[in-house]
């Protein structure tokens, strides 16, 4: 009698440890490349949220006027935004575009921004802002 080899079709456990080791190395990858994927997403979040709180920001201190309000504080959309207007030199006497004299003093005043979400800072910012401010009666000025 002649013995037959039997022969099985199947993995050794040698090869199912060598695929499952080559598995979870690849997971692992794919895990980290996924996790700074999503810190890096994050991060590009808060910095699109800064630059709309500083873009709003910028909108707001822009209108107001450097005499009336002089420093002050404004909630804007879940941020506070924080001013102060520092003039910048002295007054001097406006012209319109004809070169006239008008019935405004001009005056150039450094506006000190800061932007705050809670506890945490965004942003701040200077900027350089014209103030005017009415001197004369229209009466006084010749045409």
């Amino acid at each position: 009698m002649s013995r037959q080899r039997c022969k099985q079709g199947g993995f050794t456990l040698l090869e199912a440890i060598v695929a499952l080791s080559i598995l979870a190395m690849a997971a692992m990858a794919l895990y980290g490349w996924l996790n700074s994927n999503l810190l890096l997403l994050k991060r590009v979040d808060e910095v699109y949220q800064s630059v709309e709180a500083v873009e709003s920001a910028l909108e707001w201190v822009s209108i107001l006027d450097p005499y009336l309000h002089p420093d002050g504080e404004q909630e804007i959309a879940g941020t506070l935004v924080t001013w102060r207007f520092v003039p910048v030199g002295g007054s001097l006497p406006a012209k319109d575009m004809h070169g006239n004299l008008s019935v405004n003093d001009a005056q150039l005043f450094r506006a000190e921004v800061e932007i705050r979400r809670g506890d945490k800072r965004l942003a701040r910012f200077d900027m350089v802002q014209l103030g005017l401010q009415a001197k004369r009666s229209p009466e006084e000025l010749i045409f």
